[in-house]
């Protein structure tokens, strides 16, 4: 992939709210066909992660998909970015203890891309460690001493890290635990290491001098952090559990303090002695009152990391359904209240596109996730399970055909790939060098090359492939509108074009659209999939990946 393409950001957007529906003027964007509002409002983060506290009393709190570190006022909800993409990228942050030979720096892991970063309090961003995969609680003690955790099938593994420049003295990283069994952000207190064990659902203590480790709590389903207060209360979060909890040490118990919903991914302890609560799957921070269990929220979003979008329904049951990376949603087109169809779980599926097919077979949800690179069929109505598709290789589209076959955009192997009714799978002749989007039409189907910056038209009898149009920057999403024309999300030069199938020509609908924010190396520059999606009206809907929103486009007549 093309490294050197920089992420673009969208600008000029005014918002007025009208009657409770976000109306948009587009001081940039222009299109003369469409008429365009704010279905689901931006969201201030893309999944909120890792927090700390300053000692200005500001929150400090890393965001995965977003690539940035963010200075959060609690008081008032107001947030601002302090490091950018891609360097940014943070699942977890610290800050160096005042006291401490490196006081006030900042410490952050960069979990997607397996490494570690710091920044002195006014010096520039340095790379602690490049290769350390899996990366993801960072954890200052008292004294200054700072503690890394790698998290993954083959690294679970502690670590003490010397932010002091080898040069200077510095001594390596030394490596303190090895399967530490999911170990997540954790205090340090008495010389001894206080967590979350993923793996088992318990809370344990890891003495640094020893290493004799010790479960102290159990009952916990995916536990992923372990905080403190002032007076050395200990306290949890649950993520698959959505919930919050006071751990009685004596006891051996955790009971639930607090409930919200699947997605709690850490928290912090403010001076009040109240909880800072980060949800992935809110999208924000809400504060508890561990006395009394009483939510406040500071600042939140509706979506989270919106991706792939498609349309199935009608009337009042239609609804837009959204592969929001942690959740799978649903969005009603015309109120914009947004439900959550498939919650975030240890198993979770991570969705980064999906596709609707109502045939012989059934009406379905297709899920696809590059993520875990997993395929999941599943019941529009129900939300049950009805096919899991594992092993294929970065899946960024798919689509179920009549006979309960599934045509899948496998990018990681640079193929569309064919799974049949019966399980077997077989690749189309079709070259393609990084397939993205899929849109049905007849018996054929439009395909985006994000590398190529092509649309291509796939013969589904034949398999083979004819050019359409090219000359894109980085194409993503793809529909097809009810006139025949194809959408195509150019996410690189954040336009929308109408292409004509049967000449190549294309149409701007609309340009400076919000959308463009590039992965980092050695991720996929598509990152979030921008999708877009007709309905059978000709109303269009766009996910922006820069904004965590939907926008609605309604044809003038």
């Amino acid at each position: 992939m093309n490294t050197n393409r920089r992420y673009a950001v969208a600008a000029g957007i005014a918002v007025a709210l009208i009657c409770g529906i976000s109306i948009v003027v587009f001081s940039l964007i222009r299109q003369s066909e469409y008429d365009v509002t704010v279905l689901v409002p931006p969201g201030p983060f893309h999944g909120i992660h890792g927090s700390t506290f300053a000692p200005d009393g500001s929150l400090y709190a890393g965001d995965i998909m977003g690539m940035s570190v963010h200075r959060i006022d609690v008081a008032t909800g107001a947030a601002r970015v302090i490091v950018g993409p891609p360097e940014g990228m943070a699942d977890d942050v610290a800050i160096a203890p005042v006291g401490s030979p490196h006081a006030g720096t900042l410490v952050w892991s960069g979990v997607g891309v397996g490494r570690l970063y710091a920044r002195a309090p006014k010096g520039e961003t340095r790379l602690i460690a490049g290769d350390v995969p899996g990366v993801n609680a960072v954890v200052f003690a008292p004294d200054g001493r700072l503690f890394v955790a790698q998290m993954g099938a083959r690294n679970n593994i502690l670590w003490e890290f010397d932010l002091t420049d080898a040069k200077a003295g510095g001594r390596p990283p030394q490596k303190l635990w090895d399967e530490t069994g999911g170990l997540n952000s954790f205090v340090v207190r008495d010389n001894a290491i206080i967590g979350p064990q993923g793996d088992t659902g318990a809370i344990i203590r890891f003495d640094l001098a020893t290493h004799d480790v010790k479960t102290i709590a159990t009952g916990l389903t995916w536990p992923t952090a372990v905080k403190a207060d002032a007076n050395g209360q200990l306290y949890a979060v649950d993520l698959e559990a959505g919930t919050v909890h006071r751990i009685d040490v004596e006891k051996g118990t955790t009971p639930v303090i607090a409930t919200l919903e699947p997605g709690l991914d850490n928290f912090s302890v403010g001076a009040n002695g109240k909880l800072y609560v980060s949800s992935i799957t809110r999208n924000g921070i809400f504060e508890i009152d561990p006395t009394t269990g009483t939510e406040r929220t500071i600042v939140r979003g509706q979506l989270t990391a919106p991706g792939g979008v498609a349309i199935a329904g009608s009337g009042e049951t239609a609804r837009i359904y959204v592969a929001d990376m942690y959740t799978l949603r649903a969005v009603h087109p015309r109120t914009g209240a947004v439900e959550t169809v498939i919650p975030m779980s240890r198993e979770g599926i991570y969705p980064g596109a999906v596709s609707a097919h109502a045939g012989p077979n059934g009406d379905h949800l297709i899920l696809t996730s590059w993520f875990v690179g997993r395929l999941e069929v599943r019941d529009r109505l129900s939300g049950n399970l009805v096919r899991m598709e594992k092993d294929l290789a970065a899946p960024r589209d798919a689509l179920e055909l009549d006979d309960g076959s599934l045509l899948v955009a496998e990018t990681g192997a640079h193929r569309l790939l064919h799974i049949h009714a019966d399980g077997s799978r077989s690749a189309l002749p079709a070259a393609f060098a990084d397939p993205v989007g899929l849109a049905r039409a007849g018996e054929a189907v439009f395909v985006t090359d994000a590398w190529s910056g092509t649309l291509s038209r796939v013969d589904l009898r034949s398999g083979q492939a004819s050019l359409v149009a090219n000359g894109f920057g980085r194409p993503e999403g793809v529909a097809v509108r009810p006139d025949g024309k194809v959408l195509v999300v150019d996410s690189l030069k954040q336009t929308v074009v109408a292409v004509d199938p049967a000449t190549g020509k294309q149409s701007g609908m609309a340009t400076v659209v919000p959308v463009g924010l590039e992965g980092p190396p050695p991720q996929n520059p598509a990152w979030i999939h921008n999708g877009v999606a007709v309905a059978g009206d000709g109303m269009v809907y766009l996910s922006s990946d820069t904004r965590a929103a939907l926008y609605a486009f309604t044809p003038r007549r």
